[in-house]
C-alpha cells in the first residue's frame, strides 16, 4: 500500500489528487479530510489496508472505485482456530476450503459493501488476486459477490 501511494505521489500532486493514506494520520483524520474533498469536488484516492473494509461509510460519491489487492484469507493464529482446523483435518476435512475460504468471502462481501451502501450506489470493483480466477475456490467466492457485470482481464 505504502509503495503504491509513494509511486503515485508525485502524479498526485501535478494533478491535484488528494492522497490519504491510513498511517500517516488517525482514521478519523483520514476520513474527514477524504470526505471534505469528495463534498468540494475534488479528486481524493484513500490508501488503506483490510481494516478500512470494517465499520466504514462512504455512500455515494464518497466511494466509486474499490481495488482489492489480495484475497483477503486469514491465517489461523489462536489456539481456538488452531484446533478447529486440526479438528477437521482428523475428520477428513479440508480447513482450508471449510474456514480459510468462507471467512475470506465474508470479508470480500464486507469490502465490496463499502462501496455500495444503497441501490443508487455504484462503482467499480477491482480485484487484483489472480487466484479469483486461477484457483477452484476463486468461482465461490466470485459467486457470494452481489451479482456485478463481471469484466476479468488477466495477462
Amino acid at each position: 500500500m505504502n509503495q503504491v501511494a509513494e509511486s503515485i505521489r508525485a502524479t498526485a500532486k501535478k494533478n491535484g489528487w488528494h492522497l490519504h493514506i491510513q498511517g500517516e494520520s488517525s482514521r478519523t483524520r483520514l476520513l474527514d479530510a477524504h470526505r471534505k474533498c469528495c463534498e468540494k469536488g475534488q479528486p481524493s484516492i484513500l490508501f488503506g489496508t483490510g481494516s478500512f473494509s470494517e465499520g466504514l461509510d462512504l455512500p455515494g460519491d464518497q466511494l466509486t472505485n474499490l481495488i482489492i489487492t489480495k484475497i483477503p484469507f486469514g491465517v489461523p493464529t489462536s489456539p481456538v482456530e488452531e484446533a478447529h482446523a486440526e479438528y477437521i483435518e482428523r475428520r477428513g476435512g479440508n480447513p482450508f476450503l471449510q474456514i480459510a475460504v468462507p471467512e475470506a468471502s465474508k470479508k470480500l462481501i464486507q469490502s465490496v459493501g463499502r462501496l455500495l451502501r444503497k441501490e443508487q450506489d455504484s462503482g467499480r470493483v477491482v480485484l487484483l488476486d489472480r487466484r479469483i480466477i486461477t484457483k477452484r475456490y476463486g468461482k465461490s467466492l466470485l459467486d457470494s459477490l452481489p451479482p456485478f457485470h463481471r469484466v476479468i482481464e488477466y495477462t
